[in-house]
């Protein structure tokens, strides 16, 4: 028995010896220098790949399997039934659905799918392209009309090329004008692959780095900063401490041989199992100010065991790349109590299955998007919370930090449960206007598959609500039946050539097969715009939408909410005239059936770059047909244009046999019906007593195509005697009056 005791205190004392060696063989910083650095080749000349989904083989590689065996699921030891401390804030949950019909879907299509599951789908849009990456590791660079222009595999990019293990992110870099490209090594190779775009264009070359890191680096998540690119990870095995990585930014964008990179090690409060924090990201806004180190945001559940509380923990990564040797260093910020919530694990229900899918829990949903306010700096992060045992929702937060007082508060939050669904994997971000919009996948047991829906708020609306209607941008046709992976983490980012319009990719369950291994994972990639509370608007009119060929025809604009300076684009057809960019517009040139619009870009503030395209006006222009006589002024004329008739004296007199004897002569000539007349008169003639009507000018009046009208002659002075009066109408404008041509 004595010889079995110390057996076991020595078995004891050799493990905890172990510990301390392991922690102390963890120091609190270091720092790498790249073990491969090169220019590659340009993406566009990589071997292609198969530009059709490809398909989803759940069968993960043995490298793979090996670190998915780790993810734990996070232990928690207290629940709701324990006392409602443990459940959410039912004040804070959204429970109704508004009709704010302030969003709308401007692009979508289906994006890639990847031969591993999940798809880990990640995507960024900049001036004039949308890439979007999934596992493992394919990447397709769009036009942003959802047009593909290429599709390559990441590890291509190097040489010789590197495997693809996935975990893929891509990032543009807004304020270098540059693409960044990363995924890890996977299995036991503790690496990390960075590829930065040499110019705008990401089908070009690119710098590319290969890291070896400290330990293995699980689910990676990157944010862009003044002073670096930032990356956390779900640490292999899930314990404390944790690590933060920095990339030299200013080094990678110029292809410095030796780039380094720093790393700091932290505990921050968490229970076993998986865990990741998240960078912040400046990828949609300028760079914050050098001063301000790079946050690292992290949620913490009281529901994992006493001594812990619902709140968010700020953490900062101070970085030197000034020596040689570069140092970093981690320090807590603040602790930010929320409202009380529970994000213990859960999965979610699907139509017509008993199969469930992952629930996510665990993880700051990526990104921990940051935007520079005119009195501080705001974040938005996201998480999923088990509402019941059949739904997950979204809870989610703004935090900011004073400009005065460089301290962090809560500024709103909310749960996002308006209906009985299930909403997770969720994506955030906010506009230049302060409108925030999400996206995330959505679910149910009865009659929603798996699909991405999205929805938003303004600044005007009431704080910790999203009231802008819900829209769905790609709907679930399947449920998934063979494993239980579903995306892993989507991506919302801003547009950078307006900062008003959002993109996002995610995965959902819309494939023609049944099975992942017959494709029915899919990813789409669509945008949308969030409309602000003053949401510009403008109306076009034109006084002549019919006209003659040649004629000048002239449009004019009313505006509302356009700002001071406001920006005008004419549009034909749909297409914009060039210089057209005044409130009014003219031309001479419109073809007939042209369709006339006017696009408003307002620059009122907390709208500014939101856009209104006008009504519609469509020209119908007639052809010109000459006229020979001159009795038509003008001498050219077109259908539906007024012209005038004139009484031209140069016509033959007209043959007469007798006049009268009285002194009767023509005093007026009138066109009944119309407001104008022929009036003139010769007086009383001598000897043989007739009177010939002679104006001895022309004399003109108007009428209209189409209409008839009297001839009425008036004699003075009136008599009552037989007086002969003839008319003629030069109709085929001969100059000669004709028989056929005579009236009365």
């Amino acid at each position: 028995m004595k010889s079995k005791l110390f057996l076991l205190i020595a078995l004891i004392a050799f493990v905890q010896i172990s510990k301390v060696h392991a922690q102390e063989a963890n120091p609190k910083s270091g720092y790498i220098i790249s073990s491969q650095k090169s220019i590659s080749k340009a993406l566009r000349d990589l071997p292609d790949i198969d530009q059709q989904p490809l398909n989803n083989d759940y069968e993960e590689s043995e490298e793979e399997t090996e670190y998915e065996g780790e993810r734990q699921e996070q232990l928690y030891k207290f629940f709701p039934k324990d006392g409602y401390q443990y459940a959410n804030d039912t004040t804070s949950i959204q429970r109704k659905a508004t009709a704010v019909n302030s969003a709308e879907t401007h692009e979508a299509w289906i994006g890639q799918t990847g031969n591993l599951t999940p798809n880990d789908p990640t995507g960024a849009v900049g001036p004039n392209h949308y890439v979007q990456m999934v596992n493992a590791t394919s990447i397709r660079v769009y036009s942003k009309t959802g047009t593909t222009l290429q599709t390559k595999q990441l590890g291509n990019l190097w040489s010789p090329a590197t495997g693809n293990a996935g975990d893929p992110v891509v990032m543009y870099d807004k304020n270098a004008d540059r693409w960044f490209l990363a995924q890890f090594g996977g299995g036991a190779a503790n690496k990390i692959y960075i590829a930065i775009s040499t110019s705008p264009d990401p089908t070009g070359t690119y710098f590319t780095y290969t890291f070896n890191t400290p330990s293995f680096t699980d689910y990676p998540k990157f944010g862009i900063w003044h002073n670096g690119y930032y990356m956390t990870c779900n640490m292999v095995p899930n314990a404390n401490p944790q690590i933060v990585y920095a990339f030299d930014r200013a080094a990678m964008l110029t292809g410095t041989f030796n780039a380094r990179a720093v790393y700091s090690y932290y505990s921050p409060p968490r229970p076993s199992g998986l865990y990741c924090g998240l960078p912040g990201d400046a990828a949609d806004t300028d760079l914050p100010p050098s001063n301000i180190p790079c946050p690292i945001f992290s949620y913490e559940d009281n529901g994992w065991g006493a001594g812990y509380f619902d709140r968010v923990n700020i953490y900062q990564m101070s970085v030197d790349w000034v020596p040689t040797i570069p140092t970093s260093s981690i320090s807590l910020v603040a602790n930010i109590n929320t409202s009380a919530f529970d994000a213990s694990p859960s999965n979610c229900p699907q139509p017509n299955t008993a199969k469930q899918v992952d629930g996510n829990a665990g993880f700051l949903m990526f990104r921990a998007s940051w935007r520079n306010l005119s009195t501080g700096r705001s974040v938005l992060l996201n998480w999923s919370v088990k509402i019941s045992a059949t739904q997950r929702a979204i809870k989610w937060c703004e935090l900011r930090r004073s400009n005065s007082t460089n301290t962090w508060s809560l500024y709103q939050e909310g749960i996002y449960a308006p209906d009985n669904s299930t909403r997770w994997m969720g994506s955030i971000a906010m506009d230049q206007n302060g409108s925030i919009g999400i996206a995330y996948t959505k679910t149910n047991a009865t009659n929603i598959n798996p699909g991405i829906y999205y929805t938003g708020r303004r600044v005007c609306d009431p704080l910790g609500t999203f009231p802008v209607t819900e829209l769905v941008a790609f709907l679930g046709t399947g449920s998934k039946t063979s494993n239980s992976r579903i995306g892993d983490y989507s991506q919302l980012t801003l547009d950078p050539a307006d900062g008003v319009t959002f993109w996002y990719t995610g995965e959902y369950i819309g494939g023609s097969g049944s099975t992942d291994t017959n494709g029915i994972n899919r990813t789409g990639i669509f945008s949308f715009q969030i409309s602000p509370c003053n949401h510009p608007d403008i109306t076009i009119s034109s006084t002549q939408p019919t006209v003659c060929k040649g004629t000048n025809i002239q449009f004019s604009s009313v505006i509302a909410n356009g700002g001071a300076s406001p920006i005008y684009q004419w549009l034909l057809n749909g297409q914009p005239l060039a210089s057209a960019n005044a409130s009014t517009f003219s031309s001479t040139t419109l073809p007939s059936g042209a369709v006339i619009k006017c696009v408003l870009t307002s620059s009122l503030t907390g709208s500014v770059n939101v856009r209104d395209t006008s009504n519609g006006i469509t020209i119908t222009i007639n052809e010109n047909n000459s006229v020979t006589s001159t009795i038509v002024n003008p001498s050219t004329i077109c259908k539906g244009q007024t012209v005038n008739l004139i009484a031209n004296t140069s016509y033959c007199i007209p043959t007469y046999s007798a006049g009268t004897s009285n002194g009767i002569y023509i005093s007026k000539i009138r066109l009944d019906g119309n407001s104008d007349s022929i009036s003139n008169y010769s007086g009383a003639s001598g000897y043989p007593y007739y009177t010939f009507y002679n104006s001895g000018a022309n004399v003109t009046t108007t009428v209209t195509p189409g209409n008839s009208y009297f001839i009425r002659v008036e004699a003075n002075p009136p008599t009552t005697n037989n007086a002969h009066v003839a008319f003629w109408i030069d109709y085929n404008h001969n100059n000669t009056f004709e028989a056929t041509e005579k009236l009365g």
